[in-house]
Formats: structure tokens, sequence, C-alpha cells
């Protein structure tokens, strides 16, 4: 599973689930893509998706983020 070292927390506004492609936006506007290939709540346990609004959970970023940076879904 997932641990502070290797994943971001992050708070979730709307659902999205493992293996679906999330965009990291950047607070400079760069967006990269990244596949979601596990969801951990704060407990520790896997979820396959993330149906709750502002949930906090960890996922791994296809780089490190700072504070204000974006995950967005295409539609």
């Amino acid at each position: 599973t997932a641990n502070e070292e290797d994943a971001a927390l992050v708070e979730q506004r709307g659902k999205f689930s493992v293996g679906e492609t999330l965009y990291l936006l950047s607070v400079k506007g760069e967006l990269e893509p990244f596949l979601v290939e596990q969801i951990v709540d704060e407990n520790g346990n896997l979820q396959d998706s993330a149906p709750h609004a502002q949930q906090k959970l960890r996922i791994r970023l296809p780089k490190a983020a700072c504070v204000g940076a974006i995950l967005v879904k295409k539609r």
C-alpha cells in the first residue's frame, strides 16, 4: 500500500477510480497525465474508487506537486 513517502495526500472533489487517467495541473498551468494505480484512505485501506466528496486519500503522482496543484479528470 502507499505510504507518506511515495504518495501524496489529496482531498478529492469528484469521483475517480483505480485504472483511470488523471492529470496533474501544476500551478504553472502544465498538465501531466498519470494512471491511478492505487487509492488509499486515511486509515490505510485500499479503495477501488474515491466516491465521497472531500475525502482525504493518498495516491501516487507522476512527480512531486506543490501546494495548490490540482488533479483533473478529462470528460
